[in-house]
């Protein structure tokens, strides 16, 4: 909660005022990796033979998970540094999932965190 560090909506339009915001924003990038975990695991419980929707429900848990990784490392509150995942970057994603899709080794291996978990 940005109140108990002192913080008001004003704060977070100043990028010197990131390290202040980063521990709350941190953990919020946090819940969002376990619920894309989440997402996976239920992705995987799917029988194989579904492939379809696995791939439908894999593509945008890897594309959060790309730009949950930029969101770690990058600095969030400069707005001369717009965070997002680049459009070949999407078609990489979508394209390595349905290479690795007959492989259950490699298929699992493509969701990987980022964060401090």
């Amino acid at each position: 909660n940005l109140s108990e560090l002192d913080v008001t909506p004003t704060d977070l339009l100043a990028p010197g005022n990131e390290s202040r915001v980063r521990p709350v924003y941190d953990s919020y990038l946090g819940r969002a990796e376990d619920h894309l975990a989440a997402g996976w695991n239920y992705t995987n419980r799917l029988p194989r033979g579904a492939a379809h929707v696995r791939l439908a429900c894999a593509g945008p848990i890897l594309i959060g998970m790309k730009t949950l990784g930029k969101l770690w490392t990058e600095r969030i509150l400069d707005p001369a540094q717009p965070i997002k995942i680049l459009r070949q970057e999407v078609r990489a994603l979508i394209i390595r999932s349905m290479v690795a899709y007959p492989f259950p080794r490699a298929w699992r291996g493509l969701f990987a965190r980022h964060g401090p978990n």
